[in-house]
């Protein structure tokens, strides 16, 4: 899926993984197996500022068997803007079991301050109004 054809739902409050490209590895360079990454693992939150942002959280290889994740690090933070990367195909990563949530722990707290009230949620929820939004 990509953020042009799939808009905000599949990368708000949800774990992606986007491809690495050349324009993202400044972001990554100081991120636990960047070098031998070929994906990287974000959390996707709204910035009220700056629209959606992925928060990056580890570095991931993607093989045939499958993908494996790398540790984060806990002293830096980085970030992607959505349009950044908009074109891009990403992966959706469910959750369920909350392994990636209690993994990523520390820097998901740090996306908690991003949190908006709960009218500001709800409307979030509200698929119709989804053509009047900004597309970031």
């Amino acid at each position: 899926m990509n953020y042009k054809d799939a808009g905000f739902r599949p990368f708000y409050h949800h774990f992606v993984a986007v491809p690495i490209k050349d324009s993202l590895r400044p972001a990554i360079q100081d991120f636990p197996g960047a070098k031998a990454a070929n994906y990287l693992l974000a959390y996707g939150y709204i910035d009220r500022s700056c629209g959606l942002t992925l928060e990056i959280l580890a570095m991931a290889q993607k093989t045939s068997k499958g993908f494996r994740f790398a540790d984060t690090n806990e002293s830096i933070r980085s970030f992607i803007r959505i349009g950044a990367i908009e074109e891009d195909e990403c992966l959706y990563f469910p959750d369920e079991k909350d392994e990636l949530a209690k993994r990523y722990a520390s820097k998901l707290d740090i996306v908690r301050e991003y949190n908006a009230p709960e009218d500001v949620e709800k409307s979030r929820e509200m698929i119709f109004l989804d053509g009047c939004r900004d597309k970031e």
